[in-house]
């Protein structure tokens, strides 16, 4: 069991808290648990099929999801993600594309986010559009309220709203298309765009475009429980879970991450240990632990997350 620390990227649009990440530039830090200090690099070399799963060598060298959240300052520019065959095609053998999850955990009344196209946009119409300054226009703007949760898989076209503090989780790529920016401009200059690739990774079928993606919480009652799956696909699958008692996890041949939305977690495993785990706090389960969680308080919530 590993809860980890946090590495904060200086981004003036928006703010980063990276949960759980393994990438060229570092790997997350064991903050709290039995390997406290390991990075999850080493933490993955060390505890091999234990924490990772049989038959997944690669996430060895690699942890194949990044955990975060994101604080959106003001509007964030207009994006699209390849999948993994077009990254690779445009970025390099081995570069992933990237599939991800956002959970809104806080918002102001009215805050809004776009996702997919509305019907009848086409590679043409779009074009037509870079070219007037006029892409919103073309885009599903959502209102979401938290809670929501906004599946952007890769080839559908979004972008972040001010206001919005999001739990994401995604695929552990960078690789991102930036088709329009409301002409903003970094140091007097226009900020890079990626057109020519953004066009070969934007889907204009349904669901990737008419569909926005959104999801709702269930009703509840005061005293409700139970589990919502948010999205299950071939890189990962999430589910978001109501704890008013204790619940027991066996093992599935996978690694879980928990990410504590509300409440916090007092997770318990073995003979008698066990830790807790902070409201924002993001934990690793390996693979191969039969563990127990229940919340400290009247009720927790949190992602259940598992890579594919």
């Amino acid at each position: 069991m590993a809860a980890f620390g946090r590495r904060l990227p200086a981004q003036e649009p928006i703010g980063e808290s990276w949960e759980l990440y393994d990438d060229a530039g570092g790997s997350a830090r064991v903050a709290e648990g039995p390997a406290r200090g390991l990075s999850l690099r080493e933490l993955s070399e060390e505890w091999g099929d234990a924490l990772v799963g049989p038959g997944h060598p690669g996430w060895r060298r690699r942890f194949p999801l990044l955990i975060k959240y994101l604080d959106a300052h003001e509007d964030l520019s207009v994006q699209v993600h390849p999948d993994d065959s077009l990254a690779a095609a445009l970025e390099g053998p081995g570069v992933l594309g990237k599939h991800e999850l956002w959970v809104v955990m806080d918002c102001p009344a009215g805050s809004r986010l776009l996702s997919g196209f509305k019907p009848g946009v086409d590679t043409a119409a779009f074009k037509e559009a870079l070219e007037r300054g006029s892409v919103g226009a073309l885009l599903n703007s959502v209102e979401v309220s938290p809670g929501d949760v906004v599946d952007t898989p890769a080839g559908r076209v979004h972008a972040l709203g001010a206001g919005c503090l999001v739990a994401e989780v995604q695929q552990n790529s960078d690789v991102t298309y930036r088709v329009w920016d409301y002409g903003r401009r970094d140091h007097g200059a226009p900020r890079p765009l990626h057109v020519a690739q953004a066009l070969r990774a934007l889907r204009f079928d349904a669901p990737f475009a008419q569909d926005s993606g959104l999801l709702h919480a269930p009703a509840r009652g005061p005293q409700w429980e139970g589990e919502q799956t948010l999205v299950t696909g071939p890189s990962f699958e999430v589910r978001r879970l109501w704890l008013r008692r204790e619940r027991r996890f066996v093992p599935t041949g996978f690694p879980r991450i928990l990410m504590a939305l509300h409440g916090g977690l007092r997770l318990a495993w073995g003979a008698g240990q066990g830790m807790m785990v902070p409201w924002g706090g993001t934990v690793l389960v390996p693979a191969a632990l039969d563990f127990s969680a229940s919340t400290p308080a009247d009720e927790s919530v949190l992602l259940l997350i598992e890579p594919r």
